[in-house]
């Protein structure tokens, strides 16, 4: 039987069609992903119906069909996955790309801000994660969502008085807190990144951002490897397809209910801690958004 790839994101594309391939293993198998790490970098095989990452690669067929356990050694590169002692994965023909890069917003500083804003109401708790500290009442459940207060309160006192590495440091703390592959402390902190990227097109390059991306290196050090590539990815300014068009499509056509039923297929908590992340950077930017 012939595997295919149907589509793989921007960001992981050139590993994918690397002239030399690239030696690795299977780092994990979660939720029907099997997620690859080669050479400090990490590719995920996921099911055609799962949101697009930065590191997807969409997979034709079911992935229980490899039958593939981590330490698995694979290589990737010449349009192929191949698995040791199992099957390869081809490139279709045409397989599309996604882009992730994320790009500027067609809406004004406080039109972004108001969407967002919508788009978490019309959300779902979760039950976990940061959503408790957005919503109204602000609550602090347990003793994990009362550090995720303080830290953010801290933060906001750091940004207020220009200290913009103490401020990124303190947000550092953040990182590995919380349950699941990628705790909800380093979705918060992606969310972070992709708000500022996206704000800064409309207000200009703010140093808070460039102390994030200094901390970066700090931060995936903090966490595991899957959890830390999307770090990597955010502080680069690649976000899922989701996140991508909440903070770049137009305004005409956009349905704040559909985009909130999307942020919520992402992981169990991840994509409205992304949110939150988003939120908590605009509302930095500009006291008009809830004060936590």
């Amino acid at each position: 039987m012939t595997y295919f790839i149907t589509a793989a994101a921007d960001y992981i594309r050139p590993w994918l069609f690397a002239e030399t391939p690239v030696p690795g293993y299977v780092h994990s198998v979660y939720r029907g992903a099997v997620n690859l790490v080669f050479d400090y970098h990490f590719a995920a095989l996921q099911p055609e119906a799962s949101p697009m990452s930065p590191i997807t690669l969409t997979a034709g067929f079911p992935l229980e069909d490899l039958n593939v356990a981590a330490n698995t050694p694979v290589q990737i590169g010449e349009g192929k996955v191949r698995f040791e002692g199992g099957p390869v994965i081809e490139a279709a023909p045409e397989t599309a790309t996604v882009p992730t890069l994320m790009r500027r917003t067609p809406l004004s500083f406080s039109a972004m801000a108001a969407r967002i804003k919508a788009v978490f109401d019309a959300c779902t708790d979760p039950g976990m994660g940061f959503y408790p500290l957005f919503a109204e009442p602000c609550e602090s459940r347990d003793l994990i969502t009362s550090a995720m207060k303080t830290t953010l309160k801290d933060a906001e006192t750091a940004f207020r008085r220009g200290k913009w590495e103490p401020f990124a440091e303190t947000l550092t703390g953040l990182t590995g807190l919380g349950q699941g592959l990628t705790p909800s402390g380093d979705d918060f902190l992606c969310g972070m990144f992709a708000g500022f990227n996206s704000a800064g097109g409309l207000k200009g390059s703010h140093p808070a951002k460039a102390a994030l991306i200094a901390a970066s290196d700090a931060m995936c050090r903090r966490t595991h490897p899957v959890s830390a590539a999307f770090i990597t990815c955010a502080a680069e300014g690649y976000v899922s397809q989701t996140v991508r068009a909440l903070l770049g499509d137009p305004e005409q056509g956009f349905d704040v209910n559909a985009m909130a039923e999307k942020i919520q297929a992402i992981g169990h908590s991840s994509g409205i801690d992304t949110l939150c992340g988003i939120m908590f950077a605009y509302y930095l930017l500009t006291p008009a958004l809830k004060k936590i």
